[in-house]
């Protein structure tokens, strides 16, 4: 949201930015970027956005979907009124199909055009939860919610003007789905950074935040299984693993270091190594893995990992598709500074071409007028 922000406000539209603020994501008006700030006026409502068990059950029985409806608040409701009445709004952005149930007020207040932009697909993550639970009463609930989650995703994307995906592959599911809403591809925008990898140290790190299920699957299975086969190997070898929500009281073992939060993000992923990101579940493009991109970091994830990113295998990326490949693919850059640099040079160039700001805002500006 802050890189597209930035792209609108460089078009030098006037723009609000209203927001839901949750328990898991506070919101701090000093920890909002002062560039934006100052032009966006930004203003949150808290929602309580905590499962309740009742609810949930009787979601049971019900057509809505309860993902959706523990978004909606009354307040927030008010809060989009009393803006609509008092301000001329020409387009308005909605950045999560969570806010589908105010979509019927925006559009009795407002004659504005409503563009959705979708950051994936959100039922399709349920859906997985569904196929990986291995206890049968969740894994019907799940499958229910991702039932009525789809239902909702696609009637909520049909009733606006325009959609815009972030990837080639979001927008040919969504037309595959039935979707006939105009849906555009605008990717995210990626700066590079001053600072890129050395390509001196061949050891690995993961980074994502630990509230996230995929982002703990994955490191489940770097600790537990990918990492002390690479270990092995190269008995030298160290891992790192970083991201908000993370525990860091738990000791280096067997050359994992937990580091948690990083205040200097550029800093720590341009020293530290290879990536190494084991995605299995989710959807939706992995900004993390653009932003190692950015700065020449030698990567390896997963097909999940590096959906909706067009790179090519053993070109920009190393794509391995188990856990064996994992450990092949990491000790080929381990034995090689030189593959490590070409590796990481075609990704950094690969961010230049796709994700740079100037063609965004670009595509952007015109669909906006």
């Amino acid at each position: 949201m802050h890189h597209f922000l930035n792209c609108l406000l460089e078009l030098e539209h006037d723009v609000k930015h209203i927001t839901i603020e949750t328990h898991k994501h506070p919101f701090e008006i000093e920890e909002y970027p002062k560039e934006i700030r100052i032009k966006t006026n930004p203003e949150a409502i808290f929602v309580n956005t905590k499962i309740n068990p009742a609810h949930a059950l009787t979601h049971l029985f019900s057509s809505k979907s309860y993902n959706i409806h523990r978004f909606y608040n009354t307040e927030f409701e008010q809060k989009l009124t009393s803006h609509f009445a008092n301000n001329q709004t020409d387009i308005i952005i909605i950045e999560s199909i969570y806010l589908a149930e105010y979509l019927p007020t925006i559009k009795h207040f407002s004659s504005a055009k409503v563009i959705v932009r979708t950051h994936n697909i959100e039922h399709e993550i349920w859906i997985n939860k569904s196929k990986t639970s291995n206890n049968i009463f969740k894994k019907i609930y799940l499958h229910k919610l991702a039932k009525d989650l789809k239902k909702i995703e696609l009637d909520f994307l049909s009733n606006v003007d325009l959609i815009f995906s972030i990837s080639k592959r979001d927008q040919q599911l969504f037309q595959t789905l039935g979707c006939i809403t105009k849906n555009i591809i605008i990717p995210l925008t990626i700066d590079i950074p001053p600072i890129s990898n050395t390509y001196q140290n061949h050891n690995f790190f993961f980074l994502g935040a630990m509230n996230w299920g995929p982002n703990k699957e994955a490191v489940h299975l770097l600790s537990n299984i990918i990492f002390p086969n690479i270990k092995k190997k190269n008995a030298s070898s160290k891992l790192l693993l970083a991201g908000s929500y993370m525990k860091t009281n738990k000791p280096i073992t067997n050359g994992i270091e937990y580091r948690g939060y990083v205040e200097d993000l550029q800093a720590f992923i341009s020293e530290s190594g290879i990536l190494l990101t084991p995605i299995q579940s989710g959807s939706g493009v992995r900004i993390k893995i653009l932003e190692c991109m950015a700065a020449g970091v030698p990567i390896i994830t997963s097909p999940k990992g590096i959906e909706g990113i067009e790179v090519e295998h053993q070109k920009e990326v190393l794509i391995a598709k188990n856990n064996f490949e994992f450990v092949k693919f990491a000790e080929e850059l381990i034995n090689s500074k030189e593959k490590r640099k070409q590796i990481g040079a075609n990704a950094q160039e690969f961010i230049k071409a796709n994700h740079a700001k100037q063609n965004i805002v670009n595509i952007l500006n015109e669909y906006i007028k």
